[in-house]
């Protein structure tokens, strides 16, 4: 049932967002995004950052928005009895770029869309370990071993064995 009312929640907050003026008020201009809180404020891909805001309606849904670049599965959480609310948003391994976005929309207790956002900053692996990279370094590093010591069982490394 709770399911049920955060989804019908989340369609009523995206048909607002839609329209602008769902419920009586405009939308704050774009211009006005407000700050989201984040922590921490720079992760490597597939790390999880917390983010958190206020102002929201009092136990009313939140859409969390993650943009990297493009915007992924949203999510809708729900408000704490204060209006604030605080959520753990991972960052996907496969992040293109070096930065991605994350912005949340809800509305405010007089009805007005309140959008807050923030920026990450993503680094990725310069080298990701794995058993294919395992594998190849355990066969270069046998291989080069075995050449170093056929040329020590051959000091002149002509590799032909000649008899006096």
């Amino acid at each position: 049932m709770k399911a049920a009312l955060i989804a019908i929640a989340a369609c009523l907050l995206a048909m607002a967002a839609a329209l602008g003026t769902a419920w009586g008020a405009p939308p704050e201009p774009a211009g006005r995004l407000q700050p989201l809180n984040v922590s921490p404020t720079e992760v490597p891909a597939g790390e999880s950052v917390t983010v958190g805001g206020s102002g929201c309606t009092p136990e009313g849904p939140v859409q969390l928005d993650l943009y990297n670049p493009s915007r992924l599965d949203p999510a809708v959480i729900t408000a704490g009895s204060d209006g604030s609310f605080r959520q753990i948003v991972e960052v996907p391994s496969n992040s293109k770029g070096e930065r991605a976005r994350i912005r949340a929309t809800c509305l405010t207790r007089d009805s007005r869309q309140r959008v807050m956002q923030t920026t990450v900053g993503v680094s990725n692996p310069k080298f990701l370990v794995t058993w294919v990279n395992v594998m190849f370094g355990l066969g270069a590093s046998t291989f080069v071993m075995g050449l170093g010591l056929l040329v020590l069982r051959n000091p002149d490394r002509s590799g032909l064995r000649t008899k006096p």
